[in-house]
C-alpha cells in the first residue's frame, strides 16, 4: 500500500506542476531580444520578462506578431516595438520629430506623465525616415502604431503600417 500511495503522491505533484506552469506561462514569459531596433533601451541577445497585453498604452514596449512576405509565402514574425500611438491618435513626423495629436512626442509624454529613463536616451534624435507619417495618420478603433527606439534603424509601423490589438501578444516589463 505504501508504494501505491507514493506513486499517487508523485502523480499529483507532477499534475500540480503542469497546471501551475501552464497558468503562469499564460500571464508571464521570458523573451529574447533579436536585433537592434529597440537599441539603446533593449539590446540584442538580452532576455526580458513579459506579461499579457490586456491593456495597451502609449509608451508600452510590446511584442507583436506580424506577417512577413517571403518568396514562398507568408511567415509569422515576432517584433518588439514601443507603442507610439493608440486608437484615435493622429501621428505625423515633421522636421524629424514625431507629433502625437499635434504635440511633439516629448511634450506629449511629459504632459501625460509618461517620461521614463529609457525614453531620455532617444530624446532629441531626429527621425530620418517618416514613412507613412509624412502626412497626418489617424489610427482607427483597433489600431496601434509601433516604433522602435532606434528610430533610424527600425522597420516598424512606418513601413508595415499600424497593427491591430489582436496582433499584440505581450508587454515587456522594463
Amino acid at each position: 500500500m505504501n508504494e501505491i500511495d507514493d506513486r499517487r503522491f508523485l502523480v499529483c505533484v507532477v499534475l500540480l506542476m503542469l497546471i501551475v506552469t501552464s497558468s503562469v506561462s499564460r500571464y508571464f514569459g521570458l523573451f529574447k531580444i533579436s536585433g537592434n531596433s529597440m537599441y539603446p533601451t533593449l539590446k540584442d541577445g538580452d532576455y526580458y520578462l513579459t506579461d499579457k497585453a490586456d491593456v495597451i498604452n502609449i509608451n508600452d514596449v510590446v511584442i507583436a506578431e506580424t506577417q512577413e512576405r517571403y518568396f514562398f509565402g507568408l511567415a509569422k514574425k515576432k517584433i518588439v516595438k514601443r507603442v507610439a500611438g493608440c486608437p484615435g491618435d493622429t501621428l505625423q513626423i515633421r522636421d524629424g520629430i514625431l507629433y502625437i495629436n499635434e504635440k511633439s512626442e516629448e511634450e506629449f509624454l511629459i504632459e501625460n506623465k509618461m517620461r521614463t529613463n529609457s525614453r531620455a536616451k532617444i530624446a532629441g534624435i531626429k527621425i530620418e525616415n517618416a514613412g507613412i507619417l509624412n502626412e497626418p495618420y489617424t489610427l482607427k478603433d483597433d489600431e496601434y502604431f509601433l516604433m522602435g527606439d532606434n528610430r533610424n534603424g527600425s522597420d516598424d509601423s512606418r513601413v508595415i503600417g499600424a497593427v491591430s490589438k489582436e496582433t499584440i501578444k505581450r508587454k515587456i516589463n522594463l
